[in-house]
């Protein structure tokens, strides 16, 4: 006769030295679940000791190398109808979970077999990572245990549906185990690289095994190996997946993530995986989050909109119940990015709208108050108002923001307008300090001006004359403690390592920006990729006539500063390609690099660059 279960709920976890997690892991649930199973699996340090102490049964078993194996174990322990298998390193908040109960209470004469609950990822710091979705809840039953000896997950054993009732939003498990630091640790052996190689080695078929051997790459930064698991994942799923296939789902993810933001792939491939992954997987809003930004990086503002705009819909319209767990834990950032598209497409209304509802969550998001700043400054009624503009702008953001009653607010405030360079504003908030707090205000505004050390990309063609000033330029900025690469095509180059066929070849990681003389960094398609995947700012300087570069002018990388020597030039630029260059300036170059020079041509380099990290803060 089979032994009846008791109501209520065995909460189970296997475990090995968590002694820094396990109080925690067993707190959540006392006065919830009706016991508490540990099943130790080799530890050394006071795991267990803490264990008992809390009231735990703990037992153990021997390690085989097999997550399933274990935790099959600890289920064969259980006594009551139900089971909660959390690990030790996650969590239900007490809150939470007393609508555990409650949803069990609920569901007990329903034919449901488990619960679907949410997943929340959390850093070392405790700030939000990423969401997702787990069947962690479930009924006590025979058929019902884990497969797979790593990455293991919960089946029915004699081929019945699994049903599972929806709580994403309502049930929340936290976890802490994916911050940096943990992940170095976890990474100091190869456990988990050759427990799923040993399951390929059984199973080379298995596509959702080829996915997390990609996964483990990923988390390992060996990309290219990463892509290639990723792939074959991809090549062994079905032409048509289920209602909602979450591995397929992540692995589009993964694969797109790595090609967009660590591999520079081509866009022809990252768009041809995006085809592939919509098609199958159409609710999911991650695929147009990750595009979206790939394209703001480059400076693509347009189709960076147009996607952001696609993935906030799809979340919307078919939630994240199990999907689109990147774009959930980040939507402030989704939306502060989106607003800075919709201010370079000179869509300021858009721009306000979602500027304006990130200050209502926060008023503190100096980034998003700068994009908000920008768009006033762009506004042509607010602008030709000078300082009128201004006072009515500082009293929008009081009324709706701020309050200009604490030295805080109006600090902040003023510290966006001076990094935005809106000087009548700037004119307007220090009216608002007494002589002594402006006094310690200006002291700090000059500590966060000093120039910041950068790392510029010189690149120039061969000619004695450009080349000499090129020098002199290059000698400044290094005097200046500035990091300087000089390349040209001429015989006087420093170095002419055929980087104009090769401009990967440059260093261009962290670099701030590429200065260029007469269209040298700006001819080729190849090289705009370049600084635009890179959001580098480029500074271009002509000394001949703009009739001579036409091609450049007219396509050009994202973040573009253009220097004349001569104001006809620099009318010439504003008349014929005003539409598309905005940042032209007159700087004579006749009498060589003096330090006025020098000072603006810095100057409007690291304003350009502090917009680059304003408008794209990812």
């Amino acid at each position: 006769m089979k032994k009846q279960k008791k109501s209520g709920i065995s909460q189970c976890m296997i475990v090995k030295n968590e002694e820094k997690n396990i109080e925690r892991a067993l707190s959540w649930g006392k006065g919830i679940v009706t016991e508490q199973i540990v099943v130790d699996t080799g530890s050394t340090d006071r795991t267990v000791e803490i264990a008992r102490r809390m009231g735990a049964k703990v037992h153990h078993f021997q390690w085989i190398d097999d997550f399933a194996a274990a935790k099959n174990y600890a289920i064969g322990k259980a006594e009551c109808e139900w089971i909660a298998f959390l690990d030790a390193d996650e969590y239900f908040t007490p809150e939470d979970a007393k609508k555990l109960l409650g949803h069990v209470k609920r569901l007990q004469n329903t034919p449901y077999d488990g619960i679907l609950t949410g997943l929340v990822n959390l850093d070392d710091e405790g700030k939000v990572m990423s969401a997702d979705s787990q069947f962690r809840v479930f009924r006590n039953r025979p058929h019902i245990r884990y497969k797979r000896r790593i990455h293991e997950h919960l089946v029915s054993l004699d081929g019945s549906m699994v049903h599972v009732a929806d709580a994403v939003g309502e049930l929340p498990i936290f976890h802490t185990g994916y911050g940096d630091l943990i992940n170095k640790e976890k990474n100091k052996n190869d456990r988990n690289l050759n427990l799923i190689q040993a399951e390929l080695e059984q199973s080379p078929e298995d596509g959702e095994m080829w996915a997390y051997l990609g996964e483990e790459y990923d988390s390992r930064g060996e990309y290219k190996e990463a892509v290639e698991a990723l792939r074959k994942s991809v090549s062994l799923m079905r032409e048509q997946l289920g209602e909602y296939d979450m591995r397929s789902a992540r692995t589009f993810y993964q694969l797109l993530r790595i090609l967009a933001f660590h591999m520079e792939a081509d866009e022809k491939d990252i768009l041809a995986v995006y085809e592939k992954a919509t098609q199958l997987v159409p609710k999911e809003a991650d695929y147009d989050y990750v595009v979206g930004r790939y394209y703001a990086m480059g400076g693509n503002y347009q189709m960076a909109e147009k996607h952001l705009k696609r993935a906030l819909e799809l979340l919307e319209h078919y939630g994240n119940s199990g999907k689109s767990a990147a774009l959930s834990g980040s939507l402030l950032g989704t939306y502060d990015l989106l607003a800075a598209c919709c201010y370079n497409n000179g869509e300021l209304a858009e721009c306000v709208r979602y500027a304006t509802m990130l200050l209502k969550e926060n008023h503190y998001l100096l980034n998003t108050l700068v994009v908000l700043l920008y768009a006033f400054c762009k506004d042509p009624q607010t602008m030709e108002k000078g300082e009128a503009g201004a006072v009515a702008v500082a009293s929008f953001l009081g009324r709706s923001f701020y309050d200009f009653n604490t030295l805080k607010d109006r600090f902040f405030v003023l510290r966006a307008a001076v990094r935005v360079e809106y000087q009548d504003l700037v004119t307007v908030m220090k009216g608002l300090f007494t002589p002594e707090e402006l006094e310690v205000v200006e002291q700090d505004l000059a500590q966060c001006g000093k120039e910041r050390k950068m790392k510029l990309i010189l690149c120039c063609p061969g000619g004695e004359g450009i080349h000499a000033f090129s020098n002199q330029l290059a000698e400044v900025l290094k005097s200046r403690g500035h990091e300087v690469f000089t390349y040209s095509t001429g015989k006087e180059a420093e170095q002419t390592t055929g980087w104009t066929e090769n401009p990967e070849s440059l260093p261009v990681q962290d670099a701030d920006a590429v200065i260029s003389f007469e269209g040298e960094a700006c001819r080729e398609e190849a090289q705009i990729a370049l600084w635009n995947r890179h959001r580098i700012v480029v500074a271009e300087i002509l000394t001949d006539t703009p009739l001579h570069f036409a091609s450049v002018l007219e396509k050009h990388p994202a973040n573009y500063l253009l220097f004349c020597s001569k104001q006809e030039q620099a009318d010439y630029v504003k008349e014929n390609y005003g539409k598309t260059i905005s940042n032209v300036s007159v700087l004579p170059c006749t009498d060589g690099v003096t330090a006025a020079y020098a000072d603006r041509f810095l100057k409007a380099i690291a304003g350009a660059r502090s917009k680059v990290e304003d408008m794209i803060a990812l």
